[in-house]
């Protein structure tokens, strides 16, 4: 049996991803088809359609929108429907709820690391053998979660590990370059060409790449 006129809605999410690991063949086979398919992709790097292949963009000619931080008033909410099917009735207090909430918002975490800290600190009262979650147990967890920085990351802020970012060597050459301090472009170019000889376009390029990425920040 053949179904005619169907219309698929893709949907990628953390669309960076394919990007930085080089997989983004597969953007590129959906666009000969985007008649047929209609795509999202959602990224926390609003540069992402800059450094998509010109091919693929031209043809799927993306639209953006974009997503406001949660409030801490939308944090609570989050994390009171979450604790109502998570966890038992009595064993929290609106109290926590909020301190979660609270310092969620306060180090940019936002959704995840809101309800990182309710999971960890139910875990923690249950160690401690008690069946009601504190205030205490939600500080004490907050303790061992690092910190994230406000504003856009800059390349000592940046885990590796946790984001899954796929350094090249060039890029490894300006990260040193930056890890002796702030640098003027001209004073990067003279850092970044006594290692590899590169037009100033090519670095430039690379830096467009390491900002989307998150890993160095540049200012007029």
């Amino acid at each position: 049996m053949r179904i005619e006129n169907v219309r698929v809605l893709i949907v990628l999410d953390e669309m960076d991803s394919n990007i930085f690991k080089g997989e983004d063949t597969v953007l590129y086979v959906l666009s000969q088809n985007h008649t047929n398919f209609g795509i999202i992709g959602i990224s926390n790097k609003a540069e992402i359609p800059l450094l998509l292949d010109e091919r693929i963009s031209t043809r799927l000619q993306f639209n953006h929108m974009e997503f406001g931080e949660y409030s801490k008033e939308q944090l609570c909410e989050i994390a009171a429907q979450r604790a109502k099917l998570a966890l038992g009735t009595g064993t929290h207090t609106p109290e926590v709820i909020r301190k979660c909430a609270e310092i969620g918002s306060e180090c940019k975490g936002g959704a995840r690391l809101t309800l990182e800290l309710l999971w960890k600190a139910a875990n923690r009262a249950e160690d401690r053998g008690v069946k009601k979650i504190e205030v205490v147990d939600v500080l004490d967890v907050s303790k061992t979660i690092q910190k994230r920085p406000s504003g856009r990351r800059t390349y000592r802020a940046v885990s590796f590990e946790d984001y899954n970012l796929k350094v090249s060597d060039e890029e490894m050459i300006i990260l040193g370059a930056l890890g002796e301090g702030e640098k003027t472009s001209s004073q990067l170019y003279d850092a970044f060409m006594a290692k590899i000889e590169k037009s100033k376009r090519q670095i430039r390029n690379y830096l467009m790449i390491m900002e989307a990425k998150g890993l160095v920040d540049s200012k007029e």
